[in-house]
């Protein structure tokens, strides 16, 4: 899964059309019906970037969140880590790809 973003690294450089790929979902039952959920992702300054094999501008980011049991109901966990990262501050504007 990937999807396309709004990016700005921490030297100001911005890129309308960054791709964010998913490496790997880490999820997990935590307490009171939320899971810990993990995610790491690379960013490349675009789709092609990443199929010509460039190295990522960002990499091996993880992000850690809960989620709340039922928040998503029928969706699978991975797609449940998945849809919550796109309603974080900052992937708010992200479309798949």
């Amino acid at each position: 899964m990937a999807l396309k973003i709004k990016y700005t690294n921490e030297t100001g450089i911005s890129l309308k059309d960054a791709y964010l790929k998913i490496m790997y979902v880490k999820c997990s039952y935590a307490q009171n019906d939320k899971y810990n959920a993990i995610i790491s992702y690379c960013i490349y300054a675009n789709e092609q970037a990443k199929i010509d094999d460039k190295k990522p501008v960002e990499e091996n980011t993880e992000v850690e969140f809960y989620i709340e049991k039922g928040l998503f109901e029928s969706k699978s966990i991975y797609e449940m880590c998945y849809l919550s990262l796109k309603n974080k501050e900052g992937f708010e504007d992200a479309t798949d790809v």
